[in-house]
């Protein structure tokens, strides 16, 4: 069988590319299910003197409930993100009911401040699938 870091992951696009002004953004739900580990990778380009700070947050249901994942379930710090940077944050124990993960879906945020053209995005990369191939796609928009 061929061997390929592609069919190890998918990648879900929860806040896409977009330059935006000072507000709360909330990103697309993306399903955990089916996966053992996954990641968030929020993006920035030219902040143009703003802030963002990003937050991941969970659901049960994915339409109600939404609260952010405590820092001691996170693999990284969350915190103000830098102009042009990556911050990579690893979601830990998915579907372990008393330490990790527990809801079956997940998104991500970002509070943006002063600026007006502040440009960010965040991704959401499961891994460590129940069944391999993860997917038939390395881009899946789940929505």
């Amino acid at each position: 069988m061929l061997q390929d870091t592609k069919s190890d992951f998918t990648v879900a696009v929860s806040l896409a590319p977009a330059s935006r002004t000072a507000a709360t953004y909330n990103g697309t739900l993306v399903s955990l299910a089916g996966y053992h580990s996954a990641a968030v990778v929020f993006s920035t380009g030219d902040l143009a003197s703003g802030t963002a700070t990003p937050t991941i947050q969970e659901s049960a249901n994915g339409t109600s409930g939404w609260a952010d994942i405590a820092a001691d379930r996170l693999n990284c710090t969350l915190a103000a993100v830098s102009a042009n940077s990556t911050l990579v944050i690893g979601l830990t124990d998915i579907g372990n009911t008393t330490a990790g993960i527990t809801k079956k879906f997940v998104r991500a945020t970002i509070v943006v401040a002063g600026g007006s053209g502040t440009l960010c995005s965040a991704y959401v990369i499961r891994s460590n699938a129940q069944h391999n191939p993860a997917g038939g796609s390395s881009t899946i928009l789940i929505g």
